[in-house]
């Protein structure tokens, strides 16, 4: 269920938790976060302030035992944990911001465990189903060769769905192989391109210009931006041409996997992917097998390029 933040302050009764959330709002927005990651605040915030209505308990007199009985609560509805984890790092941020600005006394999270989840290995495609995916559009349409430079990008760059939806031409360097993006956090960064992707958009860029007046690399066939969901089935069209299944964040996690197998080391991973921590890229390190481990090694070893 989504819950827009203004939606949520308008549900609230208790006035200390309506003014404790109106300031946690301010807090968020002057950080420039995306509406949608505001959204999942509101949403997330919402299902523990209907929980205290619920059960008659004043927002001023939570504690721990509260918010363990909120988990419990969630876990006996069903949720899954990731998502009861979801939840907990949410209340986190919250009570965190009200106790640095002291508007509470004690933080009720202070001590409160994420829970152990069974952490499973997502599929990969192998590099053959990658090869099978790029052989179905049709290059010598507009929108057959877009969907082949989408997915190009995709496994060639490691970027989010948001993050190519919103690429633009000035985005582009086909000369130095860089595309500029805006990821997570609007945080802006860099990513290399091979010289077949580069080829590729060099020449459905000269055909985009010609055929369609947009911005936005990506964009429909009547120029507009186009949404998530119909990227997702456009991938989505292609995988079943070939009996795979396929989705934007798969391209992303297999790249990352087949450059980890590769012997990449986990920091440059790290800036490709976009991720905010090295805890985040090590997942992909126990991919790599021991004699490919010591080719990576060798490589970028400092002591073999001084004459000891």
């Amino acid at each position: 269920m989504k819950c827009h933040y203004k939606d949520l302050l308008a549900d609230v009764d208790d006035k200390t938790m309506q003014e404790a959330l109106r300031q946690f709002e301010f807090h968020i927005r002057t950080k420039n976060l995306t509406p949608k990651t505001i959204s999942v605040y509101g949403e997330r915030l919402g299902y523990f302030q209907r929980y205290l209505r619920d059960n008659r308990i004043p927002f001023e007199n939570v504690n721990k035992l509260t918010i363990q009985s909120y988990i419990l609560f969630q876990k006996q509805r069903g949720l899954a944990d990731i998502s009861v984890n979801g939840q907990i790092r949410v209340l986190r941020v919250f009570f965190k911001f009200l106790r640095n600005e002291e508007l509470i006394s004690n933080d009720p999270m202070e001590k409160i465990q994420l829970l152990k989840t069974e952490k499973r290995m997502k599929s990969v495609l192998s590099e053959k189903e990658i090869e099978k995916l790029l052989a179905v559009p049709d290059k010598r349409t507009f929108a057959g060769l877009r969907n082949f430079c989408m997915l190009l990008v995709f496994y060639d760059t490691l970027i989010r769905l948001t993050e190519l939806i919103n690429i633009k031409f000035s985005d582009i360097d086909v000369n130095t192989g860089m595309i500029r993006v805006l990821g997570k956090g609007r945080k802006e960064r860099h990513v290399p391109i091979g010289a077949k992707t580069a080829k590729y958009l060099y020449k459905f860029m000269c055909m985009h210009r010609k055929r369609v007046d947009s911005d936005h690399v990506f964009c429909t066939t009547s120029g507009r931006i186009q949404d998530q969901r119909n990227v997702q089935r456009i991938l989505e069209r292609i995988g079943q041409r070939v009996g795979i299944h396929v989705s934007p964040h798969l391209i992303r996690h297999s790249a990352a996997s087949h450059r980890a197998m590769q012997g990449m080391p986990a920091f440059l991973l790290q800036r490709l992917l976009g991720h905010s921590t090295i805890q985040m890229t090590e997942k992909y390190v126990h991919l790599v097998d021991n004699e490919k481990l010591k080719v990576a090694l060798r490589q970028y070893s400092p002591l073999d390029l001084l004459s000891v």
